[in-house]
This record gives structure tokens, C-alpha cells and sequence, in this order.
């Protein structure tokens, strides 16, 4: 049989069986209830290739590592990589999250996560009467390099992955000339940034230049939680 019989015969098959279940799921209390995702879509008990007939296995889904990476971007997975071990940490001043990291790299961690306070996420330094008694609260007060070369002091930035919690050009800026500083390539560093609430033309700057400098660095990185408790379905 070519492909279009077999989508045939397939849709046959798979009305039969839904029609089954159907009958079976009506014996049950509320069992014909209709069943929908978060954002409204009906949810089909089985879905089947007939439910995608246009699919193309090598354009829609691909091999892992190959584009459009549905199924990640390395070719082994984790059989080749462990997961990262990381916890979001910031506070109070950065030789205080310094300590911090230090204390969870020595405890297992193998990468780190930093997010900044409210003032220093927004750019206004600490020293702003707005940002007054929010110094160093839910994150790390990071005013200028200086506080960057205090944050890494004695840990090795080509060896860990750091995801920058940061939406603006700023903190990227002062990792790379830390990295500068201590005669680390941009092209070594791994990582990642939040890059996804500024104004699209910033966005697409950072994107730019992370995909010509810093090809290891995910510059594309959505906080879904953060988009999900803002309303998102």
C-alpha cells in the first residue's frame, strides 16, 4: 500500500477504536466528560499519525543535536552529559553569594545560577533612594564590575555553565569583561541569560551578538515559570 492507504485504513482503525472508548467511558460516572488543555484545546483519548498526516519525520521532528532539535540539542543526550546541579542563589552583597557558591560547589553543584535584586535587575543602583530597603533582597545587589570580579572571585568561569537571571545587556556586559580581564575567549564561556523581557530590538542585539561571539551561550532563554504566573496558558 502507498502512504495515502495507509493514512486511510489508519483513520479507520482509529475511528473504530474511538468509538469504543467511547462507549466504554459512557458506563462510568462523568466518564464522557470532555477533557481540555490549560489553554482550551480538546484533549482526544489517543492521538495517532493520523492526527498529523502532513507530518514529515525529517523537517518536523528530526534526529537529538539535529535541527529543529524537537528532541534536544545534543546528539546523546544526557548519556554523554549530566544534568546540571544548580540553585538559583543571590543575596545581600556579592562576596556573601560568593560564599554561597563556594559552599554548593563544594557540596555537588556543577553549575551556577545567579539572579540580581529588584534594583540592580532594573539597572538603578543601590545608592538610588528608589530602591531603598531593597538592597540585596530576593538577589544580589550588582552595581558595577567590581561586584562581578567579587562574585567569581576564585571560581573558575571556563569551567562552570552560569545562567545570568538578567534581562538587560548590562550584566552580560560585565561577565564578558570579567572574562576579558582574566584572558577567557567569549567563544569559552557556556551559559545562559533571561533575554526575553526587554524592548525586541535589545533582545535581538543580544541574540546577535551571542550568536557571532558566544556560541556557547544561550542568549534565547524563557522563564516560562515567571511568563506562566504572568497569566500565560
Amino acid at each position: 500500500m502507498n502512504k495515502s492507504q495507509v493514512m486511510e485504513e489508519l483513520k479507520e482503525i482509529q475511528a473504530r477504536y474511538e468509538d469504543e472508548v467511547t462507549r466504554l467511558l459512557q458506563k462510568l460516572p462523568e466518564g464522557d466528560r470532555e477533557y481540555f488543555t490549560p489553554s482550551g484545546l480538546p484533549v482526544k483519548p489517543l492521538y495517532s499519525p493520523a492526527d498529523v498526516p502532513d507530518f514529515e519525520y525529517t523537517a518536523d521532528l528530526s534526529f537529538p543535536g539535529r535541527f529543529p532539535y524537537t528532541r534536544g540539542v545534543f546528539p546523546a543526550g544526557y548519556r554523554t552529559r549530566g544534568l546540571h546541579i544548580r540553585q538559583v542563589t543571590g543575596f545581600g552583597t556579592a562576596e556573601e553569594t560568593n560564599k554561597r557558591w563556594r559552599f554548593l560547589l563544594s557540596h555537588g553543584a556543577n553549575a551556577l545560577s545567579v539572579v540580581p535584586d529588584d534594583g540592580s535587575g532594573h539597572r538603578a543602583d543601590s545608592d538610588d533612594p528608589r530602591v531603598r530597603g531593597l538592597v540585596g533582597k530576593g538577589g544580589v545587589a550588582l552595581d558595577t564590575l567590581y561586584d562581578y570580579e567579587t562574585l567569581f572571585d576564585g571560581i573558575d568561569i571556563r569551567k562552570y555553565s552560569v545562567h545570568l537571571i538578567t534581562t538587560n545587556a548590562y550584566g552580560l556586559a560585565c561577565y564578558l569583561a570579567l572574562a576579558e580581564q582574566r584572558g577567557i575567549a567569549p567563544s569559552e564561556l557556556r551559559g545562559s541569560m533571561s533575554n526575553w523581557m526587554r524592548p525586541d530590538t535589545e533582545c535581538l542585539d543580544i541574540l546577535e551578538y551571542c550568536a557571532r561571539n558566544v556560541p556557547l551561550f544561550n542568549a534565547g532563554y524563557l522563564d516560562m515559570r515567571n511568563v506562566r504566573e504572568g497569566g500565560c496558558t
